[in-house]
């Protein structure tokens, strides 16, 4: 029985380590979410249909969104973008959760209410309240970007380079935190489930320690918008913003601090906690650390 008081809840299911199942069906109404907040967390608990997993301190957690069509289907919008959000565990309630949650109950009326980036038309001060939470709160972000620019001369994928340009910015935010685990968010998705089993399943994460190389043991779960979790409303809000950056650039050559919204998201932080590359051509994508 997992001790009460301790932590929050995710409403993800477990997987085997290394590897994805599938999702079965969630319903929200039929999964709760922790009340008690702390500073500091002891263990996050991820909630799943086959019973809580614990996730240590020391884990790094990793909650990632989408922006656009991987395929880059819709003619009026020809970005793609993975990203999101990291902090570890023992941080996530203090810089994410208990302030996006009061953020919610204090500017959109309901702290449990889904919301979403695209499509909010939020008011001057909602606006303004959002900003101000990218702003102060010291957590990573990281987001990789193409456009239907790209030059991708090699044998990938849109969504495989994607993925690998991202891992690429995760490993250089991870180089500043001192985990000992990684632990992966996904939003739960129909059309790219595959796409992100095929582009994460095999990834493997070395660090050095004093006693030599070690792998980092790695989880991944799946998630989803409706069930309101604050890690991935916060990644879904990064993505909008990095993509509609991406967007205003490649149309108009607008540089990306012009836009408020991605200012507030990656231009006001310390550069360690921040890693954003739109990717010109895959060779730029090995080379470059931002742009």
């Amino acid at each position: 029985m997992r001790p009460r008081g301790r932590g929050t809840i995710l409403f993800l299911e477990k997987p085997r380590p290394r590897q994805f199942r599938r999702r079965p069906p969630l319903k929200a109404d039929s999964l709760g979410c922790g009340s008690e907040h702390h500073a500091t967390m002891d263990i996050l608990y991820l909630q799943s249909p086959t019973g809580d997993v614990a996730l240590a301190p020391s884990c790094l957690l990793v909650a990632l969104d989408e922006t656009g069509h991987e395929e880059l289907a819709d003619p009026q919008y020809p970005v793609f973008g993975l990203g999101g959000c990291a902090c570890l565990v023992q941080d996530y309630d203090a810089l994410i959760r208990s302030p996006w949650v009061a953020l919610k109950a204090t500017c959109f009326g309901s702290p449990t209410e889904p919301i979403h980036a695209a499509g909010l038309r939020p008011s001057p001060e909602q606006a303004a309240a959002i900003g101000a939470f990218f702003r102060s709160k010291p957590f990573a972000r990281i987001a990789a970007l193409l456009t239907d620019r790209t030059a991708l001369a090699v044998p990938l994928t849109k969504y495989e380079v994607t993925a690998l340009t991202l891992t690429n910015r995760l490993r250089e935010i991870a180089q500043h935190i001192p985990f000992t685990s990684l632990a992966f968010v996904f939003e739960g998705s129909d059309r790219t489930s595959a796409l992100v089993e095929r582009a994460f399943s095999t990834l493997e994460v070395r660090v050095g320690r004093p006693d030599g190389v070690r792998n980092i043991p790695l989880h991944f779960f799946w998630g989803g918008k409706a069930l309101a979790e604050p890690a991935l409303e916060v990644a879904d809000f990064i993505m909008h913003a990095a993509g509609g950056a991406v967007r205003a650039h490649r149309a108009h050559h607008t540089p990306f601090l012009d836009r408020r919204d991605f200012r507030a998201v990656f231009g006001d932080l310390p550069e360690h906690l921040v890693s954003f590359l739109l990717v010109n051509d895959i060779s730029l994508a090995r080379r470059k650390g931002a742009t």
